[in-house]
């Protein structure tokens, strides 16, 4: 064999048996990696959901310059506000408590010199404020609709009422499987061009707080409030996460 074609031959070999060493090295540096490789996708999902219970606090005002008439009063507009709320079908058991505060208007010092003023027309005022914590719904919605009766017998009220979720932990694990789940799709479809399928999950993290938003006859606005904030009966409860899936 000629000289030259003899080094080109073993030249040819050696190159040969590096780059075939080469690529059984990279094949198993590749299985070895993916069976740690991971991808990483974040999901949400939401729901609607209906309210378990509402809250009412009612707040009667009265104010008299003699304490006992003032007194008089306050007993007789707390009657007339318990009677109304019967009529609108609230059960007695959802009255929760009867909070008083009397302030004597007389005694209050002045803040620019520390003596003590009278305001005999205004010399004693009260508030009584009824509390309700209730799952009639329809007695409430009698109750918001009908409150400005009691203005036209002479009271001064006002009230409030919030809507809660009381088990929202509940709905937050169901939305957190299927915020996972939609991670997982996302997932899959940016492994899809490279013939790659999730296998499982490895880690869900970044939960993010439930959202709630008030669900009205307006749906143009999408702006969602944190936990607290509830006024209406229906909300919207949405909840994103973090997942990485391993694949092969």
């Amino acid at each position: 064999m000629d000289k030259t074609v003899r080094i080109t031959f073993i030249v040819g070999l050696f190159v040969s048996l590096v780059f075939l060493y080469g690529f059984r090295t990279v094949s198993r540096a590749i299985k070895h990696s993916n069976q740690h490789v991971s991808i990483s996708t974040s999901g949400s999902a939401e729901k609607i959901v209906k309210s378990d219970i509402a809250e009412l606090k009612i707040v009667i005002k009265n104010k008299d310059e003699d304490f006992s008439k003032l007194n008089q009063k306050r007993i007789a507009d707390k009657q007339q506000v318990l009677d109304f709320l019967k009529t609108c079908g609230l059960d007695e058991k959802d009255i929760i408590s009867v909070n008083i505060k009397t302030e004597n208007r007389g005694e209050r010092e002045n803040a620019w010199g520390g003596v003590k003023i009278s305001h005999k027309e205004q010399a004693f005022a009260a508030e009584d404020t009824v509390f309700i914590r209730t799952k009639n719904f329809e007695s409430v919605d009698n109750i918001k609709n009908q409150i400005m009766q009691l203005a036209s017998k002479g009271l001064i009220v006002s009230y409030n009422c919030t809507y809660k979720i009381l088990n929202l932990d509940g709905v937050k694990a169901e939305l957190m499987m299927e915020a996972a789940k939609n991670a997982e799709k996302d997932a899959q479809v940016l492994l899809a061009p490279f013939n790659k399928k999730v296998k499982k999950v490895i880690s869900i993290s970044n939960i993010s707080d439930p959202l709630v938003r008030e669900e009205t006859s307006d749906n143009s606005s999408d702006i969602y409030y944190s936990i607290g904030e509830e006024s209406t009966l229906m909300k919207k409860i949405k909840l994103s996460v973090s997942a990485d899936f391993s694949y092969e």
